[in-house]
């Protein structure tokens, strides 16, 4: 048909649909100009800081039809990434630090929560977004999630899994 298709990649690991946008005019012609935009083949993003309406826009070239259609891009709302850093994914060492600070957003909270094999998870003291990690069932994977919610109650969420070798 053609159209520019729009999918919000704020995680790129879960890409999601947001619209279609299509600007053919039913029973019009495109060799008479009176078919609206066929063919989107160009694209160009202006962001906000130099757009002339101080608002993002996204410029279509269109080929068959020979127009240029200029969409307005909304706002969107803030980024929110939760991201887990600090622990090595294999490691002999019983105990580890997981640290969420790394995580995008605003006003952010943090759960963690053991997935699989049973861990023991404790909070860092004066640290929200760190965790203590003990591998209590021995060697063998453990699994864990971090949920962070920000202060318009959205939660994004990321899982890591570390390997426990045994030793120490």
């Amino acid at each position: 048909m053609g159209g520019v298709v729009v999918f919000d990649v704020t995680d790129a690991t879960t890409p999601r649909y947001v619209t279609y946008e299509w600007a053919r005019i039913e029973g019009g012609n495109a060799a008479a100009g009176t078919g609206g935009d066929h063919g989107p083949e160009g694209l160009l993003f202006i962001p906000a800081a130099a757009s002339p309406t101080t608002q993002p826009l996204l410029v279509v070239a269109n080929e068959v039809s020979g127009s240029t259609t200029i969409y307005r891009i909304a706002e969107v709302a803030p980024m929110l990434l939760a991201q887990i850093t600090g622990g090595q994914t294999t490691t002999s060492v019983p105990e580890i630090i997981l640290d969420g600070g790394s995580s995008i957003g605003s006003g952010l909270t943090y759960e963690w929560k053991s997935i699989g094999r049973a861990a023991a998870i404790s909070p860092v003291p004066g640290e929200p977004s760190k965790i203590r990690m003990q591998f209590g069932e021995g060697y063998g994977d453990y699994g864990v999630e971090l949920i962070v919610t920000d202060s318009q109650k959205a939660t994004s969420s990321a899982r890591t899994t570390i390997t426990y070798l045994g030793g120490e």
